[in-house]
């Protein structure tokens, strides 16, 4: 009797547990995400500020950027690819001529958080130099290659883990009269579009008998 309930308690607890692990999984997760959104967002926002003190009026500045996101499960393995949107509108105006002659609003589209395209007049109705989303769609090509190797003796067991990755991401994005292109090969740190492409990691634990 005794032994049947230790047994039931041990699958109670496992079960229990298990629960308790994917309820931290999703929070981690979604902590994660919203982050990175939040990130993204105020990099974008410090942009438009830039871009509108140089044109000395209303500056706009979009961005869409990908990345893979951590696995909270299978550290090793390749994440979720989630898709990052964020755009801001300033007038930043002192009233003055620049070069001799009053300055229009502009707009950019932001590629990698390095690299600024100048976007023509933003869409009819929309505040001047404004670049707003109406459309989007985009594909990826994951593929990915993954090793786990376990050595064991009276003294210890060493496991290893080796992932390679690759994926390139295309995405057209319709902002008012223009379509932008944007993505490019996955690389280091789950980021789209560097110089650097492929993903690695790698993983080695000893554990003592």
């Amino acid at each position: 009797m005794l032994g049947s309930r230790k047994a039931q308690a041990v699958i109670e607890l496992a079960i229990l547990g298990s629960l308790i692990i994917m309820a931290f999984a999703i929070v981690i997760s979604s902590s994660e995400n919203y982050n990175r959104a939040q990130s993204y967002m105020q990099q974008t926002f410090r942009s438009t500020l830039l871009k509108a003190q140089e044109a000395n009026d209303t500056g706009a500045v979009t961005a869409v950027d990908f990345r893979r996101m951590p696995n909270v499960t299978t550290p090793v393995e390749v994440g979720a690819l989630a898709r990052f949107s964020s755009g801001n509108s300033v007038l930043w105006s002192d009233g003055k001529k620049k070069d001799g002659e009053f300055t229009e609003s502009k707009a950019w589209f932001l590629h990698h958080r390095s690299r600024y395209e100048f976007l023509e007049a933003g869409p009819p109705g929309a505040i001047p130099g404004a670049s707003i989303e109406s459309s989007f769609n985009y594909g990826s090509g994951l593929g990915s290659d993954s090793t786990y190797i376990k050595r064991e003796n009276s003294r210890n067991i060493n496991t290893q883990k080796h992932l390679e990755a690759s994926d390139n991401v295309t995405d057209h994005v319709v902002l008012g009269s223009n379509t932008v292109t944007t993505g490019g090969p996955l690389g280091p740190g789950g980021l789209y579009g560097g110089e650097v492409s492929g993903l690695t990691r790698d993983t080695v634990n000893t554990v003592n008998q």
